[in-house]
């Protein structure tokens, strides 16, 4: 934090901003190599058992199951970032913005209440299980972290 504070103070204008920008890509690392593996076990869990009963001729879990998580989490995530971006959303009265978050929020829980149909997603795994699949490929796709 101390080189950008003094690259404000020694520099200015664009110059100074752009600078503080390229330290930041400079930062930003593959978040697959440094994720938390506590967050990102389950997911690890989840793929691997899908290897192990492919092996064993049960192909369900790792060909509809695992794509059907990636597909709901990046269609979440795109929606939310539609959702954020731009100057409307935060010219929004709070309440709003937050019945806006929420409603994206319900939407990602629900994929293990109501699956996409003929996904038999509880016959593979307890509830808990997809839910900490769920949000244990969201630490793991996360594309970027700033690291220190």
């Amino acid at each position: 934090m101390h080189d950008i504070t003094s690259l404000i103070d020694h520099h200015s204008g664009n110059r100074a901003l752009k600078r503080i920008s390229q330290m930041l890509r400079e930062k930003a690392v593959d978040a697959r190599k440094y994720s938390d593996e506590d967050l990102a076990a389950p997911w690890k869990e989840i793929t691997e058992m899908g290897e192990k009963q492919t092996e064993l001729g049960c192909k369900h879990l790792k060909e509809s199951i695992v794509p059907a998580i990636q597909e709901h989490v990046h269609s979440i995530r795109s929606k939310h970032r539609v959702a954020i971006s731009g100057p409307d959303f935060t010219a929004k009265p709070i309440q709003e913005r937050q019945d806006i978050l929420r409603r994206i929020s319900l939407e990602f829980q629900n994929f293990v209440k109501h699956p996409p149909e003929g996904l038999n997603l509880l016959t593979f795994l307890t509830k808990e299980a997809a839910l900490q699949a769920l949000h244990s490929y969201c630490e793991r796709s996360d594309p970027f972290v700033i690291v220190n």
